[in-house]
């Protein structure tokens, strides 16, 4: 099988497997700080800290396209909203309440929410195959994130968190599916400067609200790291990625790198905690990258002439 690498699908492919790594440590830095900062701040200071290290290289984009920006500014205010605004606040107000295990199989329900708004307003109909690949990734994801004991899926106690980030998650897809949709030829780095400044924006006054209610946090050396963190790999690196690879390779095709989140952490936790891998690990593994292969590699093979 031959990839034309003019069509950008080799670097499409690698900028979103980057993605899935640099979220799985997004969500790890914001567990660790949930006591210190509340949800609102630190994602009003995630992006903050993006747009301050992005625009001083980006913002002659805001000028050369200023007629686009303002064709298409309901849609990017409404893009920002989503992904921006309130995803992310929801993201991190659900890491409070809910467990990682939880968290993991609510993400799980990504691809399929896409599957099926890339049906409703894309009309992007999956082949059976397609279908087939998404369910073994599925089966091969919550065998990984329960252990290898999928009936512990009975006793999966649904609380507020849960809840907080199923409408997250929903939020998520609507926004991916509407990005293909689209007709906004602003190019990735403009988008997603817009994207980011009117985000900050639309928080503000509910930052402000927030620091009235909940006061301010200790600039400590953890929460520190923990917002540069944040600002540069979740947010700048990881959704110019995901954008790009949405454009290149389609919504429904791009969601299924969602269940590389549990390899990552079966690895990272080999390499830098000893931990050591189970029979759950590589059966779960096989079947989630043999349903890549279904899902991710067939469409492309398609495109080939």
């Amino acid at each position: 099988m031959r990839f034309n690498r003019k069509d950008g699908y080799y670097a499409a492919i690698a900028g979103v497997v980057l993605t899935v790594l640099f979220w799985s440590g997004n969500a790890f830095v914001g567990r660790s700080v949930y006591m210190d900062i509340s949800p609102l701040a630190l994602n009003f200071w995630r992006w903050t800290i993006a747009v301050c290290l992005f625009a001083p290289f980006t913002w002659r984009g805001l000028i050369q396209h200023k007629s686009i920006i303002l064709q298409y500014r309901w849609y990017l205010l409404f893009q920002s909203f989503l992904s921006i605004t309130v995803f992310n606040c929801l993201n991190y107000l659900a890491l409070h309440t809910t467990t990682v295990v939880n968290l993991n199989l609510v993400n799980a329900t990504t691809p399929v929410m896409i599957f099926a708004l890339s049906q409703v307003l894309l009309g992007v109909i999956p082949k059976r195959v397609q279908w087939f690949g998404l369910g073994l990734a599925l089966a091969g994801f919550v065998i990984v994130v329960t252990g290898g004991e999928p009936a512990r899926l009975l006793s999966f106690d649904v609380n507020r968190g849960d809840l907080w980030m199923l409408f997250a998650v929903s939020l998520w897809s609507l926004y991916s599916v509407l990005l293909k949709r689209s007709e906004c030829n602003l190019p990735m780095v403009t988008f997603l400067l817009v994207q980011m400044l009117m985000g900050v924006i639309l928080l503000v006054p509910f930052y402000l609200i927030d620091l009235q209610l909940n006061g301010g946090f200790l600039l400590t050396q953890k929460n520190t790291l923990a917002l540069i963190y944040i600002g540069i790999f979740p947010s700048i690196i990881a959704v110019y990625f995901w954008n790009n690879a949405v454009k290149k390779l389609g919504p429904n095709v791009t969601s299924m790198f969602m269940y590389l989140a549990p390899i990552f952490a079966a690895i990272l936790g080999t390499v830098f905690l000893g931990e050591s891998l189970g029979w759950h690990h590589l059966v779960g593994e096989l079947l989630i990258l043999t349903g890549f292969y279904c899902t991710v590699f067939y469409p492309l093979k398609e495109r080939q002439p």
